[in-house]
């Protein structure tokens, strides 16, 4: 993987498949990023964030501006994995986020990485990466360093 950055932000999430098998009995490749937005939406949800609470109290709005799967080894329905998100900042005004999955025996099974950035909500213009953000998350992950 190329330099991202600094990883201001990592931590595991576990789902489970729930999307019905394609007709090469895995998990269709256009569904990994529907299991990258839930795990985006867990993320947020963990520093109480919403796209909405980010629109009305701060008038910003993330946006995804490439994403790039690399495949490596299939999901199937039912399967319990484990998807580990980290957050990569380099220079304003993108960041990328990193969802590895991994199947059920802990093999990695694909790497989805997305840059993202955030836009003004009124002008729909992008703007730097809100210092609050950044903030919120070196700090989480150095009490996850210290406390574990």
């Amino acid at each position: 993987m190329k330099d991202l950055g600094e990883c201001i932000y990592q931590k595991d999430f576990s789902t489970k498949i729930v999307n019905e098998n394609d007709g090469n009995g895995h998990l269709n490749n256009g569904d990994y990023s529907s299991y990258s937005e839930e795990i985006r939406i867990r993320f947020l949800e963990s520093f109480n964030w919403s796209d909405k609470r980010f629109n009305d109290d701060f008038g910003v709005s993330m946006r995804m501006g490439q994403r790039k799967i690399r495949y490596r080894l299939p999901l199937k329905k039912d399967d319990e994995v484990k998807i580990n998100l980290q957050v990569y900042f380099k220079r304003n005004p993108f960041f990328h986020m990193v969802y590895t999955f991994y199947t059920p025996s802990g093999e990695e099974a694909a790497v989805d990485t997305t840059l993202v950035g955030f836009v003004d909500s009124k002008t729909e213009k992008a703007i730097v990466v809100p210092e609050f953000f950044i903030k919120e998350l070196k700090d989480r992950k150095l009490i996850q360093n210290l406390f574990g």
